[in-house]
């Protein structure tokens, strides 16, 4: 997945936001992590999954709030872990 990572207004929250255009079924997203051991709410159109102390927030559009993140390097490899636990939730 070819991402961009920004932080959220100078807070400990940064976004992984896609480059190309990309749909994430929730609901398949929400099942794949769950197995992978997050904790998952499933509020429609988003959801929020939390492991370790970690909180990421999927939205349809593959657009990632990874928090708390201190620096690009940590959400870089959060995201990309993250993004590969939803291959099977990536609509085509």
């Amino acid at each position: 997945m070819n991402y961009r990572l920004i932080r959220v207004c100078k807070g400990e929250a940064m976004s992984a936001i896609p480059q190309t255009v990309v749909r994430y079924d929730l609901k398949a997203s929400a099942a794949a992590l769950a197995q992978n051991g997050y904790e998952v709410e499933d509020k429609e159109v988003m959801i929020v999954a939390r492991r370790s102390g970690l909180e990421i927030t999927l939205y349809i559009n593959g657009r990632l709030m990874l928090a708390p993140m201190e620096d690009k390097e940590s959400a870089k490899r959060s995201a990309d872990s993250f993004y590969g636990l939803l291959i099977e939730a990536k609509e085509e």
